[in-house]
Parts: structure tokens; sequence; C-alpha cells
């Protein structure tokens, strides 16, 4: 996963990732939007009974103080987060992974259980742990870049605006 990938395209190679490394079935990946509190859907492997929606709203809310990888359906020692029971079932998360950089949430994925159908290991949580941290920090950057590029060329066309009124007059 790089910055200068697209992040429909990180998204896409993270998903495959995770799918091939840990055998999952399911996979989402969401980013925030510009929109204050809500979420885009980047990538969806999986999920075949019912596709997620494009985005979520309220969620980041309910994570801002999640732990890393989580079980979202009542394990021991699983914090206590309610989500809505229509997104946990179209994604068939058994892992939500917060994407954190910078000390906020960018993000979120979800992961279902394996093609074993057993629930992933302590080993596999510390794994979506480092991805999670990994694909956070590049989709962050991505998102800087973005908005650096974009204030650099408003900045050029203001200064070709004044420079042009200068000159009518």
């Amino acid at each position: 996963l790089r910055a200068s990938d697209p992040p429909e395209a990180a998204a896409s190679d993270l998903a495959d990732l995770i799918i091939r490394a840990l055998g999952a079935l399911d996979v989402t990946v969401w980013l925030r939007s510009r929109e204050p509190g809500t979420l885009r859907l980047l990538a969806v492997r999986g999920c075949s009974s019912e596709p997620p929606p494009k985005e979520l709203l309220g969620v980041l809310e309910k994570l801002a103080d999640a732990p890393e990888p989580f079980a979202p359906r009542g394990r021991r020692g699983a914090p206590q987060i309610e989500l809505d029971p229509d997104f946990l079932r179209q994604t068939n998360a058994s892992y939500i992974v917060p994407l954190r950089s910078g000390g906020e949430i960018i993000g979120l994925l979800t992961v279902g259980s394996d093609r074993s159908g057993r629930s992933f290991d302590r080993e596999a949580g510390e794994l979506l742990r480092v991805l999670a941290c990994h694909a956070a920090g590049e989709l962050h950057k991505s998102e800087l870049l973005k908005t650096q590029v974009e204030a650099r060329e408003a900045e050029a066309f203001r200064s070709f605006s004044t420079f042009l009124l200068h000159d009518l007059k």
C-alpha cells in the first residue's frame, strides 16, 4: 500500500491481502468522507448475501474509544460498542478494525470469519492491527496529499486571476 495509489486501489489491495493472509471470506474497507461523521465504502470482497451500503453515518463517534481490532458480537472481554445490526449482517463482520492515523479514526475495516468458520486467534488480531496501522497511515497521507494539491491549485488560480485583473486595469 502506498500513499501515491488512489484510495480505492489501496483499499482493494488491502482487502485482497487480508483475504489471502487470513483466509477471510468477507472484507470491507471504509474511509471517512468530507462530510462529517460519514464513512464511504472503498472496497468490498465477499459479502455475497446483501451488498453493504455505500455510506455509513454515525459509526466514527461510536468507535472513538474502541481498541484496535475487536469482535462486535459478545465475546468475553470484547468492548460493548453498539453497531447497527444490519451493517454487521451485511458485512458478515466477525472483526471490526478501526483505521487510526494521527490520533484519529480515518476509516474502518470489517473482516468476516475465516474459511473454516472458526474465530480468528490473537495472532490474526495482531496482524490486522499492524495492517490497519500501515494502511491508515498511507490512506491518511493520500488524503493529505490530495488536500495539499487542491490548495496549491486554488492558490495558482487566485494568483493567475489577480495577475489577469491587474493587467486588465
